[in-house]
């Protein structure tokens, strides 16, 4: 880590020369009922710009527009995804996902020649464990909740790394991109099958690639067997040579994975800020946020619209106060936290454009009148909500 702020590792020589570097304190996973465990559940894999912009200081930042995330609501995992070998989540990010109860990860990835170079040096070596040894504590010391895999790698290394993970991070996930066969080779299978079923044995779920097919997903799921939730169907935001729409289009891919009982990994949602008018972020990210939560049974979420005409503006802050949460209880009061100490992760002090968007519609809601009125959000008692008998 350099001074006040976060870097990847980009060779071997630089992951076994890792030392616990500053300290830097960050929120502790808060506990959040998500059921039964058994629904199909959203990860977010973060992809903007190549990673580590203003997000990357450890003590936030003075840019009020940079990228930002409002909607953890919605999210059970949060993947901060960069091209490097080793990238490491900043700590803004840990603390907001863990203070809404979301899950955190890194990523260990090789596509440059140094890392096919690092790859045949590990390879059935002692150095294996070491690497493993190494990837669990610079985890255990940032506090973030595992990796997002993607290595041609033998099954014994991706074994090693999620007992090593389970064993140092109680609670902690590795999942394996569907980039290897069990050959070795770089063979993409956009489902899962009896090709890159020992790696999703071996860890805590699969993130597919992007370029599946509906039959597809039909098959994995009956691959998957009650397996079917570790599945994560890669969905490309920017839907690159996919047979879906991205875009604001994405719930539609997210609708089809759901039905057959499969997680979803939304990739590359940064396209709302990269390819749209920055001066509309908040809206427009409100707008794509929710559709990737489709089918979530949670209060907070917004319906999928996937025909009708674009909502108009008052339509778009409405979904963006549902999606913020209505009663702000206890959203608002993390958020506040959040901003005083990161930034962009969090909602930076002075951006009132989310606030707006939140209470736009509740300050033209009439008020209630008598003893009985109460703020927005929060249920009047009496005869309208008896139980019925």
């Amino acid at each position: 880590m350099a001074h006040g702020e976060v870097r990847p590792l980009d060779t071997l020589d630089e992951l076994l020369a890792f030392t616990d570097p500053q300290p830097c304190i960050v929120e502790r996973m808060r506990e959040v009922n998500r059921g039964d465990g058994q629904a199909p559940r959203v990860m977010f894999c973060h992809d903007l710009m190549g990673g580590y912009l203003e997000d990357r200081f450890i003590n936030g930042c003075d840019n009020l527009h940079g990228y930002r995330f409002h909607h953890w609501q919605l999210i059970d995992s949060f993947v901060y995804y960069a091209h490097h070998l080793v990238t490491i989540p900043p700590p803004g990010w840990i603390s907001a996902g863990h203070i809404h109860g979301v899950k955190v990860l890194g990523t260990f990835s090789v596509r440059s020649v140094e890392g096919i170079q690092f790859i045949n040096k590990i390879r059935g070596s002692r150095l294996e464990k070491e690497v493993v040894s190494r990837l669990a504590r610079i985890a255990t010391f940032y506090n973030f909740d595992g990796w997002l895999v993607s290595i041609a790698c033998r099954l014994d290394f991706l074994r090693l790394l999620t007992e090593e993970m389970h064993s140092a991070v109680p609670g902690s996930m590795v999942i394996w991109y569907d980039a290897v066969a069990r050959t070795g080779k770089c063979a993409r299978q956009n489902e899962l099958n009896s090709k890159n079923a020992p790696f999703f044995d071996m860890c805590d779920g699969i993130f597919l690639h992007f370029k599946w097919t509906e039959d597809m997903l039909e098959d994995s799921a009956r691959f998957a067997g009650d397996r079917k939730n570790d599945v994560y169907v890669g969905i490309d935001v920017f839907a690159r040579k996919t047979e879906y729409a991205g875009g604001f289009e994405t719930c539609k891919a997210v609708a089809q994975a759901r039905k057959y009982g499969l997680s979803a990994g939304i990739f590359a949602a940064g396209w709302v800020y990269e390819t749209q008018d920055r001066s509309n972020f908040i809206e427009n990210q409100c707008r794509i946020v929710p559709l990737t939560s489709f089918g979530r049974n949670t209060r907070d979420s917004a319906p999928c619209r996937t025909t009708g005409p674009v909502p108009d503006e008052q339509q778009q802050k409405e979904r963006c106060r549902v999606a913020s949460g209505c009663s702000r209880q206890p959203y608002q009061k993390a958020a506040r936290r959040l901003a005083s100490l990161f930034s962009p992760p969090a909602r930076p002090q002075g951006d009132e454009r989310v606030r707006v968007a939140e209470e736009s519609v509740v300050k033209q809601r009439p008020r209630e009148r008598g003893p009985t009125a109460t703020k927005p959000g929060i249920p009047i008692k009496g005869k309208h909500n008896k139980p019925a008998a």
